[in-house]
C-alpha cells in the first residue's frame, strides 16, 4: 500500500531541502546522463530530479529520516530511476533470449552493462564538485527547489496540529491551581492540629 509522506516527515524534509542540495542533485543527474547519453539514451536531468522528488513525496519511494538525510535519499532514488531507464533501453535493443549482462549498446562497450551504470554513477558524483558554483545549474536548480519545497509545505501544513501535544498556558504569578485541603487524614494538612499537639517534654 502506497502512503503519501506524512506532515511530520514533510516538515523534516522541508528543512533539508535547499538550493545547494538540489543543485548537487541536478549535477549528479547531469553526470550520469552524460555517460549513458554516449550510448544513445537521452535523459533530461531536471526531469529526473523532479520525478525522483515526486516518487518520494507520493510515497512510492518512501523516505525514512533515521536512515539517511533527505537529499541523499533523493539522489539514491534518482540513481535507481536512471539505472532502470538504462536497463530498459538495453532490453529494447537486444534480441529475445539474450541475457542483460551480455548486452553491448555500442562498439566502445567491452564489459557488461553493470559496469556502465557504475561509471555513470561515479561521473555523477564527480560532477557534483565540478558544478558547485556553475551559474547555469544554479539557474536551473532554483525553480526545481521551489517546486519541491511547495509540495513539502503543502503536506507539512496538513493536519499540523494532529501530531503535536497541547501547549500548557502559564499561570499568572502568585496564583495556585488548587487550594490545599484541610479535610484529609494527613496531619500536615491540618496546621492547627500540629500547633495544639503537646510535645513529649510537656507530657511529663
Amino acid at each position: 500500500m502506497v502512503r503519501v509522506m506524512t506532515p511530520t516527515i514533510a516538515r523534516i524534509a522541508l528543512r533539508q531541502t535547499t538550493v545547494t542540495e538540489v543543485l548537487g542533485l541536478l549535477a549528479y543527474a547531469e553526470g550520469f546522463a552524460l555517460v549513458v547519453g554516449s550510448l544513445g539514451l537521452g535523459l533530461e536531468p531536471p526531469r529526473v530530479v523532479r520525478h525522483a522528488a515526486h516518487q518520494v513525496i507520493a510515497g512510492k519511494q518512501p523516505w525514512a529520516p533515521h536512515r539517511a538525510v533527505f537529499p541523499a535519499h533523493l539522489r539514491a532514488v534518482a540513481r535507481a530511476v536512471m539505472a532502470d531507464r538504462l536497463r530498459l533501453e538495453a532490453l529494447a535493443r537486444t534480441h529475445p533470449g539474450c541475457a542483460l549482462p551480455d548486452v553491448r549498446m555500442t562498439v566502445a562497450q567491452v564489459g557488461d552493462l553493470a559496469g556502465v551504470a557504475e561509471l555513470a554513477h561515479s561521473a555523477g558524483e564527480v560532477m557534483v564538485f565540478h558544478r558547485a558554483d556553475a551559474p547555469a545549474l544554479l539557474a536551473a536548480a532554483v525553480p526545481i527547489c521551489d517546486s519541491i519545497r511547495a509540495l513539502l509545505e503543502r503536506l507539512a501544513h496538513q493536519d499540523a496540529g494532529a501530531d503535536t501535544a497541547p501547549i500548557a498556558m502559564a499561570r499568572e504569578p502568585g496564583t495556585v491551581q488548587r487550594p490545599i485541603s484541610t479535610d484529609g487524614p494527613s496531619q500536615s494538612a491540618r496546621p492547627e492540629a500540629i500547633r495544639t499537639e503537646r510535645t513529649p517534654k510537656e507530657r511529663r
